[in-house]
């Protein structure tokens, strides 16, 4: 009889995870978002999730916490769709591998949420339940348990942990937009991706006309700059002797080769050019290292995670092969821009020449310091190289390609 019982009890807690499920919200990917308990929302500053340590040291294994709000990347998440249709993977701040995992794989409650490298297994795969007005629960996959506080406290420094489903406000968390701090509900959800962004084209100061790309509530040129004019009609001067590149303290453009035929690659920009925030047409700008880390946000669930790259790059111009390391054989490119962000191979100038292989795409991002700028690559090869700290460069001996952006 007991075990029988156990049986009828084994199925009931299935049928109510499936119901669950059944529930779950279609959630924006990409955007940067805050998370609040229930408990604080509309009361305090108390309450966001908070990765202990300092932003700059995302220690893997740490637990989930709550803290009082500060703009700091660590606060901050992006959803990215998960091999299972209604649930995301959760990414840290500025990161490219990090996630929001259970404690071990484990299932029993009181288990801790932390975080870990991305490992695409069923515990780093959350699914969220609109309850109204931005408030959701958070389900964890692998237990069907939801995300809430321990001690049902929300106190600075309160772990967050998985437990059986329940109607405690200490379950509920509220989604804030990263930049309004204002609820994310679904009635608002714009900036999620598929195969029918939408796509149309601006025009530059010269008359270039461009196609874009919505991806999100952000749209990117689809192809490299190439005007030679600033958006206020100031010419910028082609610095055809490239010697003088790495002496200039001004904005200059070349095209390739000091070709005007090589316009069709664009125009080879120094970051001089783009710290003027007049190179883009008006109501556009260069991206910023954190549009950069969307774009692989928007894109990482939307294609081969293993070989994210593929949907991204234009199957044109690209070498045919590519060396494996890890297998130390040449095996075929392979592109299918099926996100469309139709990234192809780009010239450069570096230390006074001109570069121009068939195995990367690199473009300008507006990130800058005194000497070094970041920009944002895409390899030959089938991962993404993304702009974290690594890419970062001293522009003052570099050109590079530019793609602009802007925000609805």
């Amino acid at each position: 009889m007991k075990q029988f019982a156990g049986i009828i009890i084994g199925v009931l807690v299935l049928l109510s995870l499936k119901g669950n499920c059944q529930n779950l919200s279609k959630m924006p990917t990409g955007r940067k978002f805050y998370i609040q308990s229930a408990l604080n929302h509309g009361k305090n500053n108390e309450g966001y999730w908070d990765i202990p340590g300092k932003p700059s040291d995302i220690t893997k294994g740490s637990n989930i916490q709550v803290w009082s709000f500060d703009n700091n990347h660590d606060r901050k998440y992006t959803l990215i769709k998960s091999s299972e249709d209604g649930y995301y993977e959760i990414k840290i701040g500025n990161t490219q591998n990090s996630r929001i995992d259970i404690s071990g794989n484990k299932t029993a409650n009181g288990t801790n949420v932390a975080t870990w490298t991305r490992n695409g297994k069923s515990n780093q795969q959350f699914g969220f339940q609109h309850l109204g007005g931005g408030k959701y629960k958070i389900y964890e996959r692998s237990s069907g348990k939801v995300l809430c506080l321990k001690g049902k406290s929300s106190a600075n420094g309160s772990n967050v942990h998985i437990w059986s489903d329940n109607s405690d406000p200490s379950s509920e968390w509220y989604v804030l937009d990263a930049e309004t701090r204002k609820p994310i509900v679904p009635s608002t959800f714009t900036n999620d991706v598929s195969a029918n962004s939408s796509q149309s084209t601006v025009v530059d100061f010269d008359g270039n006309t461009y196609k874009t790309k919505q991806f999100g509530d952000i749209t990117w040129m689809v192809e490299e700059l190439k005007v030679t004019h600033y958006n206020d009609g100031t010419p910028i001067p082609n610095v055809t002797d490239l010697k003088q590149w790495d002496d200039l303290t001004n904005g200059a453009f070349a095209w390739y080769d000091n070709e005007i035929m090589n316009k069709k690659y664009g125009a080879i920009y120094n970051h001089y050019a783009v710290q003027t925030e007049k190179l883009c047409p008006l109501g556009w700008r260069v991206p910023s290292l954190d549009e950069a880390v969307l774009i692989w946000g928007y894109h990482i669930g939307y294609g081969d995670k293993q070989f994210p790259a593929t949907t991204m790059k234009s199957p044109e111009g690209w070498d045919e092969k590519y060396f494996d390391s890890s297998t130390k054989t040449y095996k075929p490119h392979v592109a299918t821009n099926k996100f469309g962000f139709s990234a192809k191979p780009t010239p450069t100038i570096t230390y006074g020449a001109f570069s121009f292989g068939k195995n990367y795409a690199t473009y300008w991002l507006s990130n800058h310091d005194s000497k070094n700028a970041y920009y944002l690559g895409i390899s030959f090869r089938p991962e993404m190289v993304l702009s974290t700290e690594k890419y970062r460069i001293n522009f003052m001996v570099e050109g590079k390609t530019v793609r602009c952006v802007k925000k609805l």
